[in-house]
């Protein structure tokens, strides 16, 4: 059901009250016309009466005395009064309208008694024997002594009735057609100014809706063409304001996406307002965490105390590193209060980043120096040992000098071998080869050509190199050498930790992806605890030293895999079996791989 505007229930209110006032106010007035007009009469009666008196003086005097006189034959009457001669008695001796002898007109008069007392009185009412309404006066009668009767002129009040009734009647309709018209006037204004207003709130609807605002011009009246101006400025002014919101919630959603630490938003109890990707990942939860505790989001109550502690403290931020239940996730923690321009603090903003890997190179980094200095450090000190000796005298001595000289230059080489080691990884992070250097290489015959660097090796060793290659030729662009060296770290490894008697499997295969050789051992493997470090500088799993070898190994294929864009895995023991060690090298599958698959070698 339609309502009824605002503007028609306050038009018919205010219609209501002003025909209730003047209903009262024409009331009033009438009354008091009434009044009026019973005053102007009653001096009528009373001046009349008093001119009776006076003019017929010794006929009313002898009238009341008992003679005969027809005092009212002789007396004009053209206002139409009724005039009536009473005695003292309030017997009707004459009357202009009655019969003589009828006492007291048929009925109580109380202006009769009234004249007695005060020598005049009136009174107002419905007439029996007239049939009508009417206003008497009364004039008590003296001759100089007792009272001799009384003269009382009447008039119909039904004339006076009706005149002001009908008055009544007109000013009351005047009343209904003014209120009418003006009503009818006011709705017309009330229809175009509801029109108006109806389309700026139907705008502004909308607008609060989130759709776009149409711009409104209301001619008529005044006011709403002033008010529609102000609303359209002001709504442009609010759709620039949000235009820059909305540009610097998204620049602040894409700056948050795009971090790498975590940030998270929480309120005054710690409830969660807002939480970028990163910390999604680094939290993940069931649900959307938006208005969920930090503490059952996070799990972790040094988090939750160092928020807490941001919402007490005085300083503008705190930075502490935690631990993560997994101990081996660290997190560099940072926070500050939020507050209003007033200086209320009503959330907490935290940034956590995952320093795990600064943690752990920090680790390779003291374990590197260590391992460095004790690597340079034993053949040093040997070599100042045996050079000690030999400065001694021992040098006289061939038999004796002979052995010390083979130690030293053993110590010396294994140095020159550091050294070398060092400067080829300082070569392949600070001058890696050109793009121009690196040509198509048959992978079929690179793989066999760099086993007889460690084949003497695995002779003396008793250790069997078998290779698997396929028939086919396999072509790939690369750095021929470097792969060759990483290839023959692999081999030299498997060859150095395999037991007598035990063989190294050389694998090479093609896949959708790309190549991959498998170097695989019979040897005693490594532990899984260290298979995620076996590629650090310097680390070794003896850490007796009792194998040769600089330790560099390692690191040196992993580089040369990554100027390739491939990768070298491990894995151990070698899947189907109990022991032994798989090395692979992944070489990704190129545009030149794929045509040059099967295809001549190109000569070199």
């Amino acid at each position: 059901m339609k309502r009824t505007s605002f503007l028609l229930k306050f038009l018919l209110g205010l219609t209501l009250l002003l025909l209730a006032t003047q209903t009262l106010l024409l009331v009033f007035f009438t009354q008091r016309i009434r009044q009026d007009l019973q005053e102007t009469t009653l001096t009528s009666l009373r001046t009349s009466a008093l001119l009776l008196k006076e003019w017929a003086r010794p006929e009313l005097v002898s009238l009341f005395s008992g003679q005969s006189s027809d005092v009212l034959g002789r007396v004009s009457n053209r206002a139409g009064y009724r005039i009536s001669l009473l005695d003292a008695q309030g017997a009707l001796l004459q009357d202009t309208h009655l019969t003589p002898g009828v006492f007291r007109d048929g009925g109580p008069s109380p202006e009769l008694d009234q004249a007695r007392q005060t020598g005049e009185g009136w009174s107002s009412g419905y007439s029996q024997v007239m049939d009508k309404p009417l206003l008497t006066y009364a004039l008590a009668f003296r001759d100089g002594g007792p009272l001799l009767g009384f003269i009382r002129m009447a008039t119909p009040l039904d004339g006076l009735n009706q005149t002001l009734d009908g008055l009544f009647v007109f000013f009351l309709s005047f009343t209904f057609s003014a209120l009418g018209i003006v009503f009818f006037l006011a709705w017309l204004y009330s229809r175009v100014f509801s029109r108006g207003m109806g389309t700026l709130i139907r705008n502004s609807g909308a607008f609060a809706r989130g759709e776009a605002y149409e711009t409104v011009y209301l001619e008529r009246p005044r006011e709403l063409r002033l008010l529609s101006l102000a609303l359209n400025k002001l709504y442009v002014q609010l759709e620039e304001r949000i235009e820059t919101v909305h540009q610097q919630r998204d620049e602040l959603a894409a700056i948050l996406s795009g971090m790498v630490e975590a940030v998270i938003v929480l309120d005054n109890q710690l409830l969660i307002k807002t939480m970028n990707p990163a910390a999604r990942r680094m939290f993940p939860f069931d649900r959307d965490p938006i208005g969920t505790s930090l503490i059952e989001v996070c799990r972790h109550s040094s988090l939750d105390e160092f928020a807490r502690l941001q919402l007490t403290e005085e300083s503008a931020s705190s930075r502490t590193e935690i631990l993560l239940r997994d101990l081996e996730t660290t997190l560099q923690l940072q926070g500050a209060a939020l507050r209003t321009e007033a200086g209320r603090r009503w959330g907490v903003v935290l940034v956590m980043i995952d320093i795990t890997q600064l943690k752990r190179l920090e680790a390779m980094r003291r374990d590197f120096v260590s391992n460095v200095s004790h690597e340079l450090k034993t053949p040093i000190t040997n070599i100042l040992g045996y050079v000690e000796t030999l400065t001694e005298g021992a040098i006289d001595n061939p038999l004796k000098a002979r052995p010390f000289l083979e130690t030293i230059e053993r110590h010396a080489v294994r140095l020159s071998l550091i050294v070398d080691d060092l400067l080829i990884l300082t070569r392949l992070e600070n001058s890696p080869p050109m793009e121009g250097e690196r040509r198509q290489v048959n992978l079929t015959e690179l793989v066999p050509a760099a086993l007889p660097i460690v084949e003497e090796k695995a002779r003396v060793r008793q250790v069997q190199i078998e290779t698997f290659l396929p028939n086919e030729p396999l072509r790939t662009t690369a750095y021929p050498l470097l792969l060759e060296q990483a290839l023959v770290n692999l081999v030299d490894n498997a060859v150095k930790f395999s037991d007598p008697g035990s063989r190294v499997l050389v694998t090479l295969e093609v896949l959708p992806i790309g190549f991959e050789i498998r170097v695989d051992d019979e040897g005693p493997g490594i532990p899984a605890n260290e298979l995620n470090r076996i590629f650090e500088r310097f680390y070794r799993t003896e850490k007796g030293r009792s194998t040769p070898g600089t330790g560099l190994g390692l690191a040196i294929v992993k580089h040369i895999l990554n100027l390739h864009r491939g990768t070298v895995t491990v894995e151990s023991p070698v899947p189907g079996t109990r022991k032994g060690t798989r090395f692979v090298l992944h070489l990704p599958l190129t545009a030149e791989s794929a045509l040059g698959l099967g295809g001549p070698e190109d000569p070199e």
